[in-house]
């Protein structure tokens, strides 16, 4: 689960920052539908981690624990968890596997905002309806 943020918690979002799965397994087959159509939709409900990113992830969870007549705790408790650690200065944060720093997140010097010079911030671009390409959808008549 993402818990960083109030929203994340209350909406059974979960962090899509470092993502490992078996083949075909169906929770990522799940979540990639949602994305796929959420791209097709340009859909703008929630906020921006709604659109194709944790939220989307935790959605797909709690879609196949009800398929399947289970908990989306338990597809949680399933789930091998690392470790996730800034720096003091909040400048660079890894992900950690067994106590090896093995992911690194966002980039050197971005902390752990949106805020860096050379990115994007998709928080502002969801909240102008701006998130998605103008011809996003055009991938789906190709």
């Amino acid at each position: 689960m993402d818990t960083a943020l109030r929203n994340t918690r209350h909406n059974g979002c979960m962090q899509t920052a470092f993502v490992g799965s078996i083949a075909k397994h169906p929770i990522l087959s799940t979540y990639l539908k949602i994305v796929m159509q959420h791209v097709h939709d340009s859909y703008y409900e929630g906020f921006n981690l709604f659109a194709t990113g944790p939220c989307a992830l935790g959605l797909a969870v709690k879609q196949e624990a009800k398929q399947h007549h289970d908990s989306a705790a338990r597809y949680n408790q399933t789930a091998s968890l690392g470790e996730y650690y800034c720096d003091s200065k909040k400048t660079a944060c890894h992900f950690y596997w067994k106590g090896e720093k093995i992911v690194l997140h966002k980039c050197e010097g971005c902390g752990i905002s949106q805020d860096w010079e050379m990115g994007n911030n998709y928080y502002i671009l969801f909240q102008e309806r701006n998130f998605y390409c103008e011809d996003s959808a055009a991938i789906f008549t190709a």
